[in-house]
C-alpha cells in the first residue's frame, strides 16, 4: 500500500506522518490530511495566540523530559470580572489522562507530549439553576463544534456521578504531540471562541511537576481568588487524569477543584 505524502504547511517538507510532521513536528499536517483550508484559520500565525502560552507549553515539554513518569500540568486560570466565576483549562502530559468514567484516554502511544480534553457535562437533575447551566454548556458545545480544529478531536460520551449529581458527559480530547506552538494556537482559539476570553483577558498561568505540587498550586490560586477549597473531597491523584475547561459559580468551583471539567 502506497504511503500518503503530505506537504507540511509549517516547514514545506513532504511528510508521511499525518499526525505531526516528521521534520518540524507541526500538527498542521493533520489539517492537510483532512482537507481543511488553513488559509481561513489563525493556525498558521500567532496573531490570536494568548500572550506567553507558547513559551509556557515549551517549558512544560522541557519539564517532561527532565521528570520522566511525573505528572506535568500547565494551568490557565481566570476569574471573570462580570460574573465572578472561575474558568480554567489544564494542559497535561500525554499518557497521563483518562475520561470521566475512568476509561483510559488511549489516543496516543506517546508518554511525552501535550494533551487537552474538553468536558461538556450537563446535569441530569433539572432544577432552575441546573437548567440555566445546561443551556450555557450546550451553547459552548455548539461553538466548539464550529471550530476548524473540531474534526481533529477524539470524542467520548459517558455518564458519571460527582458530588451527588449525575451528569451526562460529552468529552473531546486531542494530543498535540510536542508541537507547543500549534497547541498554543488551538487552545487560544478554544478559549476565545468557545469560552469568551480575549487577548486582553487577565489570566494566571503556571506549570507544576508532580500531583501534590499541582494540587497545592491550584488550591493556592483558588484561595487567593476567594474560592473555597474542600481538601477532604479532593482526590487529586485520581482527578488529575481529567482535563477540561469549566465555567461554574464560585462555590462549585471550590468543591470541584482538582477534578477539571
Amino acid at each position: 500500500m502506497e504511503l500518503k505524502v503530505l506537504k507540511c504547511p509549517n516547514c514545506g517538507a513532504n511528510t508521511t506522518n499525518a499526525q505531526n510532521c516528521e521534520y518540524c513536528g507541526s500538527l498542521l499536517v493533520r489539517f492537510v490530511d483532512k482537507g481543511i483550508d488553513l488559509s481561513k484559520t489563525s493556525y498558521t500565525n500567532d496573531s490570536a495566540t494568548l500572550p506567553g502560552l507558547t513559551a509556557e507549553l515549551k517549558r512544560n515539554l522541557q519539564l517532561q523530559e527532565k521528570n520522566p513518569g511525573e505528572s506535568v500540568v500547565t494551568d490557565l486560570c481566570t476569574k471573570k470580572a462580570d460574573t465572578g466565576d472561575s474558568e480554567f483549562i489544564g494542559v497535561l502530559r500525554s499518557g497521563k489522562c483518562a475520561w470521566s468514567d475512568d476509561q483510559g484516554m488511549n489516543i496516543s502511544d506517546s508518554k511525552n507530549g501535550l494533551i487537552v480534553s474538553l468536558n461538556f457535562s450537563t446535569f441530569i437533575d433539572n432544577d432552575d439553576w441546573q437548567k440555566q447551566y445546561n443551556k450555557r454548556v450546550e451553547k459552548q458545545l455548539q461553538a466548539f463544534k464550529k471550530l476548524d480544529s473540531f474534526p481533529l478531536f477524539t470524542s467520548h460520551i459517558c455518564n458519571y456521578t460527582y458530588a451527588g449529581h449525575e451528569r451526562y458527559c460529552r468529552e473531546y480530547a486531542i494530543d498535540f504531540g510536542n508541537d507547543a506552538e500549534g497547541a498554543a494556537r488551538l487552545i487560544s482559539e478554544i478559549l476565545q471562541k468557545v469560552y469568551g476570553w480575549t487577548m486582553n483577558t487577565n489570566f494566571d498561568m503556571f506549570t507544576e511537576v508532580g500531583a501534590d505540587n499541582v494540587q497545592r498550586a491550584r488550591d493556592n490560586w483558588n484561595k487567593a481568588h476567594g474560592f473555597e477549597v474542600d481538601e477532604g473531597e479532593t482526590d487529586f491523584k485520581t482527578k488529575l487524569l481529567f482535563i477540561a475547561i469549566c465555567s461554574i459559580i464560585g462555590w462549585i468551583i471550590g468543591k470541584i477543584i482538582g477534578f477539571i471539567f
